[in-house]
């Protein structure tokens, strides 16, 4: 698992076969998910095992056909393997998804003196 990449090439290389489903998460989903704060991610990527017993537990109760099933078979495992992680994924905070999405509608780059401007309240 990678986080916050953007505008990289990735490139993966393996011995054998491989095949690789790619999922884009929101910034926020790093921490409202697995408890990992982005910054600890950023330029890398991390083995499953490093998100924690309760992502590792949800990881091996979803991915149970190996290298049997078919393509839409592995896509149903990653369905339910993020169905379980919303299951127990924190709360959103307004203002960190408030910022997040402004972020991401400026592709990063935000005035310094806007990023002063009072973020909206609760509610």
């Amino acid at each position: 698992m990678a986080g916050q990449i953007a505008d990289q090439r990735v490139v993966g290389r393996a011995e054998r076969d491989l095949r690789v489903l790619y999922r884009e998460l929101s910034p926020a989903a790093l921490t409202r998910l697995f408890g990992i704060e982005g910054e600890t991610l950023t330029g890398r990527a991390c083995q499953m095992h490093e998100l924690g017993p309760a992502a590792e537990r949800c990881l091996e109760s979803s991915f149970l056909l190996g290298v049997t099933g078919t393509m839409d078979e592995h896509i149903a495992e990653a369905v339910r393997y993020f169905g379980l992680l919303i299951e127990r994924a924190s709360a959103a905070v307004p203002h960190v998804e408030y910022a997040v999405d402004r972020l991401e509608a400026e592709n990063g780059l935000v005035r310094v003196a806007d990023s002063f401007e009072p973020l909206p309240g609760p509610g």
